[in-house]
């Protein structure tokens, strides 16, 4: 006969299995959910901000914009910053989405630096025509208006979640939208073709890459 220490054991054990698949949701309804969560973000889905940097480290990624315009051939052009839209850059927040989200495939984001911790940072020229309107704040860009070549170059910087970071309600990290921020503008003069020049290789490799290609990598 059963002991009455090894009969508690055993309706305890029982119990317990029974609290387990009551509690548990079926199976198909977790695909489900899992399915569902999957659809809600797309590709190209990230998150825009304006962080503008610090005005010496904001003139140091422009040195290395620079560097880089002078490299493909716009010798006569001098990088700067454009201090006078620093506080303007919310409001070309819309516009700037719609150009990226726009040409998802065309090369325009050209690396400038890495910092080590998952941020890259890159310079985007401005291009799209709904710019026109922001003319007050931005001036002339993409080598039109009465300006010689002028370019107005966007700098960012973009952060994709570690793969392995998990978080309690909104699963796991690599499936969260990357997190752009607009540090400030850059201008240039004597570029008329830089804007486009960024979509061609130079010496076998390319410029630049695509909202695909950063968001992807």
């Amino acid at each position: 006969m059963m002991s009455a220490s090894l009969l508690l054991v055993f309706l305890l054990y029982h119990l317990m299995v029974h609290v387990s698949c009551s509690t548990a949701p079926p199976l198909g309804s977790t695909i489900a959910v899992a399915t569902q969560f999957d659809k809600r973000q797309s590709p190209n889905q990230f998150s825009l901000s304006s962080r503008p940097l610090p005005p010496p480290h904001f003139k140091m990624l422009v040195n290395i914009l620079d560097r880089k315009v002078a490299s493909l051939g716009y010798a006569a052009s001098k990088a700067e910053p454009h201090w006078q839209s620093r506080n303007a850059l919310p409001s070309l927040a819309g516009t700037v989405r719609a150009q990226l989200t726009n040409f998802p495939k065309r090369r325009q984001f050209m690396g400038l630096a890495n910092d080590g911790q998952g941020t890259k940072v890159y310079a985007v020229p401005l291009f799209h025509q709904d710019f026109d309107r922001h003319r007050p704040i931005i001036g002339d860009f993409a080598g039109t208006g009465a300006s010689k070549g002028s370019q107005r170059v966007l700098i960012v910087g973009l952060r994709k979640p570690a793969p392995l970071d998990l978080t309690l309600y909104r699963g796991p990290a690599n499936l969260q939208p990357a997190t752009v921020e607009m540090y400030g503008l850059a201008q240039f003069d004597h570029a008329a073709t830089f804007h486009s020049r960024l979509e061609r290789p130079w010496l076998n490799r390319d410029i630049a890459e695509s909202l695909e290609d950063v968001l992807r990598r």
